[in-house]
């Protein structure tokens, strides 16, 4: 049986892209490849070299996390977002099996630095897709072949210079054709001027066309896990 390193679980509404303000259960799996400055999900991967089952993480078997959600309300509780982290680290097909038994749709937050399995491309619904631009202080993280072909995909990029950023977007739909409508270009969410960089990113959209984004549960909750 595989067992999931799980840094939380909770039930909320979806805060981001295309799917935001759908009911949802949360998935956040521990461990991520990447390191960007601006992550605000630091918690789910910052003492990776050193971290303590029981204190960063849980294993935690398929079953115990459709319990511990309560996961059987499909009706009220349409989706549900694995997310991390990074989940393709770890083997998340039968978590998404599970949900699909149970009648939710399938959410998987990726950076999409690491190509899914068969089975998980043909098996979960939606993929939020977030590959990192050079703001991230990580260098080409970009394996993205693979997401043309996917049931239905949407891209997130972390916006912090307009001006700088989003030629660089631009240039990644370019070269993987993806469409402008499935793209969206959100701020830092940690900045704490949120409000006056959402403003200036969407001015500066104009002249590119991407969707813009932004953090429904930020603004609603602000910094605050489980949510």
């Amino acid at each position: 049986m595989v067992k999931l390193k799980v840094c939380e679980l909770f039930t909320s509404i979806q805060g981001e892209g295309e799917l935001i303000g759908t009911p949802s259960h949360f998935v956040r799996l521990y461990g991520c490849n990447l390191k960007c400055v601006w992550c605000d999900t630091k918690y789910s991967w910052i003492r990776q070299d050193r971290a303590v089952e029981g204190v960063d993480y849980k294993y935690m078997g398929v079953q115990e996390i459709v319990g511990s959600l309560r996961m059987g309300s499909p009706s009220l509780t349409p989706l549900v977002t694995i997310t991390g982290g990074e989940p393709l680290l770890q083997q998340i097909e039968e978590l998404v099996r599970e949900a699909k038994l149970l009648g939710h749709s399938t959410l998987v937050e990726t950076n999409g630095s690491i190509k899914p399995s068969r089975s998980l491309l043909e098996g979960v619904d939606y993929w939020s897709v977030s590959p990192k631009l050079s703001n991230s202080g990580n260098k080409n993280t970009q394996r993205l072949d693979w997401v043309i072909g996917t049931k239905h995909f949407y891209l997130k990029f972390v916006v912090t210079n307009p001006k700088r950023d989003l030629p660089e977007v631009a240039e990644i739909c370019d070269t993987y054709g993806f469409p402008r409508h499935r793209v969206f270009v959100q701020p830092d969410g940690t900045r704490p001027d949120y409000s006056a960089a959402l403003a200036s990113l969407a001015e500066a959209n104009r002249e590119w066309g991407f969707r813009v984004g932004i953090q429904l549960h930020r603004v609603a909750w602000g910094h605050r896990r489980g949510v």
